[in-house]
């Protein structure tokens, strides 16, 4: 029994006190693509009405847009005439100049880290019904779709084979929910290329699809 490691579990919502709001705190630093965006050519522009930011760049026949967290509600009352229900961590929003009748695209990105048993993880489990939140709230203006920011605890119970977990990852695939993680040395670039995958904006999306979860038993 000296070999048994027993790890404490979180209080409250998982956030783990001081400490993990500190890690948090690197671990937004980590995971914030505005560095890759520089990179890649984007100009930094301020909104009319507010001191926040966003990042913009010309590609083609699209207009390529990032709004950090607060931004999107700024970006959607000056540009759109209407608002936003949530502050997601990061948002993206690529917009078909060529045909102006193309729905704009809205990939929404959420920021989850934990580092020991706690109960952020819950919030995975909600992200269908965000997600869903967002089509619903915008209708037929914007295309959505969505995906997490994991960090290295997150994606082990992610790749584990434990049995609600190979759940969240099937119902995952269902809804259409990306899972990137922290600890890839390529995080920048996949976040990116899904960010801003503008042929994307060329897809019919097939519907959801639920099945009974045949081959899982629980």
């Amino acid at each position: 029994m000296s070999n048994l490691k027993i790890t404490k579990k979180n209080k409250g919502t998982g956030a783990g006190g001081k400490n993990t709001t500190l890690n948090g705190g690197s671990f937004e630093k980590v995971t914030s693509i505005e560095s890759k965006l520089l990179e890649e050519g984007f100009s930094k522009k301020e909104f009319n009405k507010s001191k926040q930011y966003y990042y913009e760049k010309v590609l083609g026949d699209y207009t390529l847009i990032y709004v950090s967290q607060r931004g999107l509600r700024t970006f959607m009352e000056q540009f759109y005439n209407t608002s936003a229900i949530r502050n997601p961590d990061e948002a993206f929003i690529i917009i078909n100049n060529k045909y102006k009748t193309k729905k704009p695209v809205l990939n929404i990105l959420e920021k989850k880290y934990q580092s020991r048993d706690g109960s952020v993880d819950i919030k995975l489990w909600a992200g269908p019904s965000i997600k869903r939140e967002y089509e619903i709230y915008y209708g037929d203006k914007f295309d959505i779709s969505y995906a997490f920011s994991l960090s290295e605890y997150l994606e082990k119970k992610m790749n584990s084979n434990c049995k609600k977990w190979i759940i969240l990852n099937k119902i995952f695939i269902e809804y259409d929910i990306k899972s990137f993680y922290d600890s890839d040395t390529k995080y920048l670039d996949q976040v990116y290329n899904w960010a801003f995958d503008t042929k994307s904006t060329e897809k019919v999306k097939p519907p959801i699809k639920k099945d009974k979860l045949k081959d899982i038993e629980v």
